[in-house]
């Protein structure tokens, strides 16, 4: 057996907790994910770790994500996806 992620918290060094798309997608379709997106934002700040969202991509979850008191958010509500090439571009056009 590998370490669980609870273990993996206590004994890692890191700034920020990444909610998996799959669990943000279910959002409005399984009863229980907002219980456990809550509580998994609940323990991140108590631990002063920042939580980020991935799949954002309506405002409807953002809105729902920032009730449940996660503020930071990745997806296409936000920005598409970007090639590395482009970013890269734009970077030397400032």
């Amino acid at each position: 057996m590998g370490q669980t992620s609870i273990i993996y918290l206590r004994d890692n060094i890191f700034d920020v907790i990444k909610l998996d798309g799959s669990l943000v997608n279910g959002l409005f379709t399984h009863a229980n994910t907002t219980d456990i997106i809550a509580s998994i934002v609940q323990l991140s700040k108590s631990l002063n770790l920042i939580v980020l969202a991935e799949f954002v991509n309506t405002e409807e979850k953002r809105e729902k994500l920032h009730e449940i008191g996660c503020d930071y958010y990745q997806g296409y509500l936000l920005s598409p996806a970007v090639f590395l090439e482009e970013e890269d571009k734009s970077d030397t056009q400032q």
